[in-house]
């Protein structure tokens, strides 16, 4: 079987270098891995979604070019405000119709989502990575990204449960580094928790081929061959 793949090379490039406002200090998701993860969200046509972390609002653009609706907000007073405007200019850009976007001030490491029980259909978002390296991690220094990391996540998945639809899924991604010829990896199982389940991104069909070899707990890892640091990218299920 032959498969031909197509990218838009220079509109994922308006998006990312056209817009208003960049971020290269905080990891820079390319407007094509924030539609991977909106993809695997399986968010339903038309659905709503919600980032919790949006930074400048990366996820929320392609989710509103994917014709879903969006709900985003950050910690940070900039970065709420980045958003605003890199969403202002993606509907002018692309002649987008209006939609009533919600994008607002919150922690979600502290406080309850202000959203209506079971209103949403899918949480996608890019957790914390940890600090940007130039030089590989220590093991302590792995174990201690992922300690905050986990500890976020947590925080994350309590205030999610009530928000999120019935069967709906939250997708994250979480922090792996590569030292040497060693893979760190995340403790995924840790995230386990009553409530939800987590799904295999991964066919079991698939599981066995050398594309997916690293794809055996159901996740699957993205980053270049020379990265210290990669997404590995988990998708939890809201259990019914």
């Amino acid at each position: 079987v032959t498969v031909d793949t197509i990218q838009d090379i220079e509109a994922y490039a308006q998006r990312d270098r056209g817009r208003p406002h960049a971020d290269p200090g905080t990891g820079m998701l390319p407007p094509k891995v924030a539609q991977m993860l909106l993809n695997f969200s399986l968010v339903p046509p038309g659905g709503t979604i919600y980032d919790p972390s949006c930074g400048v609002g990366t996820i929320p653009m392609e989710a509103r070019l994917m014709g879903l609706q969006v709900v985003a907000s950050d910690v940070s007073p900039k970065q709420a405000e980045r958003t605003k405007e890199n969403l202002a200019w993606l509907n002018g850009a692309f002649s987008l119709p209006q939609s009533a976007d919600r994008i607002f001030l919150h922690d979600i490491a502290q406080r309850s989502i202000p959203v209506e029980p079971n209103s949403l259909d899918a949480i996608v978002t890019e957790s914390w990575l940890g600090p940007a390296r130039t030089s590989p991690p220590l093991p302590r220094e792995t174990e201690e990204v992922f300690s905050q990391s986990l500890d976020l996540l947590g925080r994350l998945f309590h205030h999610a449960h009530p928000v999120l639809r019935p069967g709906g899924r939250v997708l994250v991604t979480v922090p792996a580094f590569r030292v040497k010829k060693r893979l760190y990896r995340f403790p995924v199982e840790k995230l386990l928790a009553s409530g939800w389940k987590q799904e295999s991104l991964v066919p079991d069909a698939w599981r066995d081929h050398p594309l997916f070899r690293d794809a055996a707990r159901g996740t699957l890892l993205y980053g270049r061959p020379d990265a210290i640091v990669l997404r590995e990218l988990v998708r939890m299920r809201k259990a019914d």
